[in-house]
């Protein structure tokens, strides 16, 4: 029995360094595709970083745009203001021809928007790394700040604008039916 068993351990013993190296590549097959689960791993949520940050370009481009509609309806609106009022047709045509002037600048700001829109657009969908994602992002966070600061600033002084030509307008008429 004993010499059986000193057999078995001489045959196991010739063996080892096949065993030992059966071990050792499925030791590395392992960590082969270890590594390369991580990678794609890693590719993934990359993209889904980047995927990410595209949809936050698309919506602050969109707001952009939307902040620029807005505004021209808002001028368009200051219309409805001077028909409300108690003025004579004849008093409205210099403010109505005013506002008219308000408008297609407004126009013109829309038409270059829409190109700066469309722009924008096309270069978003070819953005393929997430620094360029990033750069763009902050680029388009500065231009949403700055055209709400300037829309804001530019419906105010038209609509005091208007309401001063309004009252201006007003004014004349009581003096000339004082005068009459």
């Amino acid at each position: 029995m004993i010499g059986y068993l000193e057999k078995f351990l001489l045959i196991l013993s010739a063996f080892q360094p096949l065993i030992t190296f059966f071990i050792g590549c499925a030791a590395v097959y392992i960590s082969v595709k270890t590594y390369k689960n991580a990678r794609l791993s890693r590719e993934h949520e990359e993209l889904v970083q980047l995927s990410k940050i595209k949809r936050d370009l698309y919506i602050i481009i969109t707001r952009y745009f939307s902040n620029v509609l807005t505004h021209r309806y808002n001028t368009s609106s200051l219309t409805e203001l001077v028909f409300n009022s108690d003025l004579d047709p004849e008093d409205m045509e210099n403010i109505l021809a005013f506002i008219e002037e308000l408008i297609d600048s407004d126009n013109k700001r829309v038409k270059k928007s829409e190109v700066i829109y469309e722009k924008k657009i096309k270069y978003i969908k070819e953005i393929s790394n997430i620094n360029d994602a990033l750069e763009e992002l902050y680029h388009l966070e500065g231009l949403l700040i700055q055209s709400d600061a300037l829309l804001a600033s530019l419906h105010e002084k038209n609509t005091f604008s208007v309401k001063l030509m309004m009252k201006t307008e007003a004014i004349k008429a009581k003096y000339r039916t004082n005068e009459d």
